[in-house]
């Protein structure tokens, strides 16, 4: 076994999180969970991990970044693999995936092939947010394209404007994976720096996959390696909330890595939606976004 570290952050139904523990843990040397769910750990989950897993129960919800440098100040393995409760590793993955970095020196990061809970692929590596990327996401385009017009399109350009077209059937450098479930090297995260805080949930794997890249070092994508990934499982991902969540992160995304032209556009598409949607009775959520987005002020969903 390589010297692997195991992250979960969790918020949510502590079934996923069993079935996630089940095929984590026997992969890795020791495996950090940061609950950050309002009810604590159930006893019978911690009597069915106690050798192999440390909890750390910090008592609130510090957001997905906080929670995964929490987690890597307890683990000080060569590799860390950051797992989602809702996704579960097929049996070989944390192996697969650290042999894949040992063949890449200069790669920092990895993923694995997601798949559906019916088998079905599920898009497991990325292009870095573009403006296009953003308003596709916005408008809810990417999941009204039937399959046959999605492979149509990988061979034209669009394909570099959205992303999620890519093939999934060899092993190749990427811009970025899905934060699902990915392998990070330790000394590549030394010189990217940790998990911005500034991020609560959403696009924190991409500003990370962004700072490696710039690090000079690179990320990849292996399809030898699985996980099932259960979309939204550990938490709504249409919800006002998470919309919030996903628009401030995005917003701060572009002023941390785009162009000034770049945040402008951001600024303009959020406000502009935000808008839309108070119009139409959106909830405070919008609210917040659209102040953010009117405001010079770097975003921030998770400072104090």
């Amino acid at each position: 076994m390589n010297d692997i570290a195991g992250i979960v952050v969790h918020y949510g139904p502590f079934g996923m999180l069993h079935l996630c523990l089940g095929a984590l843990v026997p992969q890795v040397r020791k495996t950090v969970v940061v609950n950050h769910g309002p009810d604590p750990v159930p006893a019978v989950l911690r009597e069915g991990f106690r050798e192999q897993v440390v909890w750390d129960e910090p008592g609130l919800n510090l957001g997905f970044s906080r929670g995964v440098n929490r987690a890597l100040s307890q683990a000080a393995n060569e590799f860390v693999l950051i797992v989602n409760p809702d996704t579960t590793v097929q049996p070989g993955t944390a192996d697969l995936l650290v042999e894949f970095l040992r063949r890449n020196p200069r790669m920092g990061m990895a993923g694995p092939r997601l798949r559906n809970p019916d088998g079905g692929l599920q898009t497991s590596s990325y292009r870095l947010p573009t403006l296009v990327q953003l308003s596709g996401h916005l408008l809810g385009i990417a999941g009204r394209v039937p399959p046959g017009i999605k492979r149509i399109l990988s061979k034209t350009p669009l394909s570099r404007a959205f992303g999620q077209l890519d093939p999934h059937t060899v092993e190749r450098e990427v811009e970025m994976v899905s934060g699902a479930c990915f392998v990070l090297r330790r000394r590549a995260l030394a010189d990217a720096g940790p998990f911005d805080p500034g991020f609560f949930l959403y696009y924190e794997e991409k500003d990370l996959c962004r700072r490696l890249w710039d690090a000079g070092w690179t990320v990849g994508f292996t399809p030898a390696a699985t996980a099932e990934h259960v979309i939204g499982g550990s938490a709504p991902s249409r919800s006002a909330l998470a919309h919030r969540h996903r628009s401030l992160s995005a917003l701060r995304y572009f002023q941390r890595h785009g162009t000034p032209g770049q945040c402008t556009g951001t600024r303009a598409l959020l406000a502009g939606y935000s808008l839309l949607a108070i119009a139409r009775g959106g909830m405070a959520e919008h609210g917040a976004v659209l102040r953010a987005s009117l405001s010079t002020r770097m975003a921030c969903d998770s400072c104090s």
